[in-house]
């Protein structure tokens, strides 16, 4: 199976709403139970910690993306690429 930037991209984005959407969920279950908030402690964690994951892998696939549409529209794309690379890594 051969999947696109976009679609790992669109997974990523997913991955982070559901677990708003699951952290939400458990925000309600402290309001009701507000006793439970250590025993709910380490999954809210593990929440935050796949969205910073997913968030930091979409931002790195992004940037992946804009470099191949960068090579894909230039006329040189050695060129291009070098030009991306020194921007990179002069933290642009």
């Amino acid at each position: 199976m051969s999947m696109t930037l976009e679609q790992v991209i669109a997974d990523c984005e997913e991955e982070i709403s559901d677990c708003r959407i699951d952290l939400d969920e458990i925000a309600k279950l402290l309001e009701e139970y507000p006793e439970r908030k250590e025993a709910f402690a380490h999954e809210i964690d593990d929440y935050k910690k796949r969205m910073d994951y997913n968030r930091q892998l979409a931002e790195w696939l992004k940037e992946l993306k804009a470099v191949h549409d960068e090579i894909d529209d230039a006329d040189d794309e050695d060129e291009i690429f070098i030009g991306y690379l020194r921007k990179k890594m002069r933290g642009e």
